[in-house]
């Protein structure tokens, strides 16, 4: 007998392992859109991992929610247009969560001088290891 998959209710999935549901404002209210182009890159950084699940710490942000994190977002981020999104590996099963470090290291050989990252006290703009483990992409310039 075959195996029936269950789909998620009420998820729109936008490619193997992203749903539109990950992008959502923290607010609550209800911004979920997200660039094309981001999902194209997400999604080939998880397939670098070996499509080990993500957690996305903020997606889009409304101006709201924007001013009223902690700290307050950059007035030209990149979230506020739905072209950025901070994410990280957590640990899965018996795999440990992944450092920003070795992250950054498989953007940098995926994408090489399209999309820029730092880690901690690094220069470069585009993609930013937070915390150790925390990054940030966007495609603002795609």
């Amino acid at each position: 007998m075959a195996k029936v998959r269950k789909k998620a209710v009420g998820r729109v999935k936008l490619s193997r392992n992203i749903y539109r549901d990950m992008f959502a404002c923290n607010c609550g209210c209800g911004l979920d859109t997200v660039d094309a182009n981001l999902v194209i890159v997400l999604q080939r950084i998880i397939n670098a991992f070996g499509n080990r699940p993500i957690f996305v710490t903020s997606g889009n942000r409304c101006k709201h929610a924007n001013d009223n994190s902690k700290p307050p977002g950059a007035k030209g981020s990149m979230h506020l247009r739905c072209k950025a999104v901070d994410f990280y590996f957590p640990e899965h099963g018996d795999m440990p969560e992944v450092k920003g470090f070795e992250i950054a290291k498989v953007i940098n050989s995926l994408f090489g001088d399209i999309l820029y990252y730092y880690i901690l006290d690094g220069s470069y703009h585009g993609i930013t290891s937070q915390r150790g483990r925390v990054c940030h992409i966007d495609v603002g310039n795609a």
